[in-house]
């Protein structure tokens, strides 16, 4: 984590992964299919409307959430996990995380946490593995739902950057918070650019 200690050597790494990272691949290209129509339309639409779930469905395949012993769960279900928490992803679109003082910071992970453990998108026959897998596959719904907020996290990169053994709630809101803080830290912003790179960190 000490890696990120400077303005210069954060942009680097992100230079790095925009530029390596999945490029020319049907997951870059399914996510990009996906934010722009998210970023388009009002997330309360987008959550009725089926195809645009599907484009989640098979964003979330191509980023490997159906395989490794764990699976996503049937359209249907997938769906129903979704629509069920309407209410509180509409509470949260307003939120970006560049914007976020301590009070917001509170609020927005008291919905946050309410949605990560009442959502379950992957079904497994092992226990720990399941539980492993909602922290990832929470992570990228969340993300692929509200991407001006929520970061998301795999197991090869993010959890082993951060040295984390344990895949529960409270990993996920310390990964959330170190975010929030090198944002501010690093005087850093989000901004939106036209394709193929879609989002870009810069300096205030």
């Amino acid at each position: 984590m000490n890696k990120f200690n400077d303005k210069i050597t954060f942009l680097k790494f992100v230079r790095v992964c925009a530029e390596r990272y999945r490029n020319y691949q049907a997951s870059e290209y399914l996510y990009n299919l996906l934010l722009k129509k998210r970023l388009n339309n009002s997330l309360k639409e987008l959550i009725e409307d089926d195809e645009f779930l599907q484009l989640c469905y098979v964003t979330l395949d191509s980023w490997n959430m159906n395989s490794r012993g764990s699976r996503l769960k049937d359209f249907d279900e997938f769906k129903n996990e979704i629509r069920k928490n309407q209410q509180t992803l509409a509470d949260l679109d307003e939120y970006e995380i560049q914007k976020l003082d301590d009070d917001r910071l509170v609020a927005v992970l008291d919905k946050i946490e309410s949605l990560f453990k009442s959502t379950s998108i992957t079904i497994s026959t092992k226990t720990k593995r399941n539980i492993k897998d909602r922290l990832v596959s929470n992570s990228k719904i969340l993300h692929f739902l509200l991407p001006k907020l929520c970061i998301p996290m795999d197991r090869k990169y993010t959890l082993s950057f951060f040295h984390y053994t344990t895949y529960d709630w409270s990993t996920y809101k310390k990964i959330f918070r170190w975010s929030v803080n090198k944002m501010r830290e690093l005087k850093l912003v989000i901004i939106k650019q036209k394709p193929p790179r879609k989002w870009v960190v810069s300096c205030a």
